[in-house]
């Protein structure tokens, strides 16, 4: 999904997956197809959320902020950034999402997907679906790669 705002707007705003079932907890495998500013030790930059629906009507939203959760794709991870500042107040500030899969392109290029799960809080309530929707205002699209369900 990508916001309205992206100069060149290629995915849409949103899509929805129904599930039917009840969970523990759900791992989200996604990634995003460009950088967003990522200052350390300020405010996460928001690119979507999650809405997560169930089947009595109650909705939860889960936040997908670059940096938090999700980075970009296109590179390895924990890879050092060039700029010296960050070699000097070490790289906690700037790699905190999961790498979850990593593995080379058809290019040859680095891919991450980065991993995230998501416990929920009404545990035994049936979740009707999940959407993804787009909030941001960058040009970073989310890619979700896959999401299982898990129960304990």
């Amino acid at each position: 999904v990508q916001g309205e705002a992206a100069r060149e707007r290629d995915c849409p705003g949103e899509v929805s997956i129904p599930i039917g079932q009840a969970f523990d907890s759900i791992v989200f495998l996604h990634g995003a197809l460009a950088n967003a500013e990522r200052i350390p030790w300020q405010a996460l930059v928001p690119l979507a959320a999650y809405v997560i629906a169930y089947e009595d009507g109650v909705t939860v939203t889960v936040p997908v902020e670059y940096g938090g959760n999700i980075a970009a794709i296109d590179r390895r991870h924990a890879d050092p950034l060039p700029h010296a500042m960050y070699r000097h107040e070490g790289y906690i500030g700037t790699y905190l999402a999961d790498p979850f899969v990593h593995g080379k392109g058809p290019d040859g290029g680095d891919i991450t997907m980065y991993g995230y799960e998501w416990l929920n809080p009404r545990p035994g309530q049936s979740i009707q679906s999940v959407r993804l929707v787009a909030v941001g205002d960058t040009d970073a699209a989310v890619v979700l790669f896959g999401l299982t369900g898990v129960v304990a």
